[in-house]
């Protein structure tokens, strides 16, 4: 991602430019942070690492990719918890067929990143298969992309994908 995204930044920079956003975008990364189990959204279930996630946190905390932030587990807890954010989830659950909410149950799913001002933009951790690297499903206003582990995820973002 790091060598990736300056090119990342000059496109879409660009692109903001040429719809009339002054905006910039920004990779940072905050420490790391020592990491055995993430908080799903059933507030009784976490779920432990598998080796691509303990490596990501292994590397960093929060990561913000331009309006991404990807959350360290307290704010994955936080972020869960919080009332704006679990109406979009509730809704997803009642009202989009198919999606992560309505195919799993809250022990099965992880908040993972959010787009900042963009409640409805959402990231989840899908644990389908015990032992196995959960799946990212990103949703983009009325869009989802799914991802088969967090490596694709991470391509994808960098534009390797």
């Amino acid at each position: 991602m790091k060598e990736t995204f300056p090119l990342v930044k000059e496109k879409t920079e660009k692109l903001m430019k040429e719809m009339g956003l002054d905006e910039t975008m920004d990779l940072t990364f905050e420490a790391p942070s020592k990491v055995a189990t993430l908080p799903t959204f059933d507030k009784s279930k976490s779920r432990k690492l598998t080796p691509m996630l303990k490596a990501r946190f292994e590397y960093a905390s929060t990561i913000k990719y331009g309006q991404e932030i990807w959350l360290n587990p307290n704010q994955m807890a936080l972020s869960m918890a919080d009332d704006e954010l679990s109406i979009y989830h509730t809704s997803l659950r009642d009202h989009w067929e198919n999606s992560a909410p309505m195919r799993f149950k809250d022990k099965d799913l992880t908040l993972f990143g959010i787009t900042d001002g963009c409640p409805e933009d959402r990231v989840y951790v899908v644990w389908k298969n015990e032992g196995k690297e959960p799946e990212l499903w990103s949703y983009m206003g009325m869009e989802v992309l799914k991802f088969k582990n967090l490596e694709k995820f991470l391509k994808w973002n960098a534009g390797m994908e």
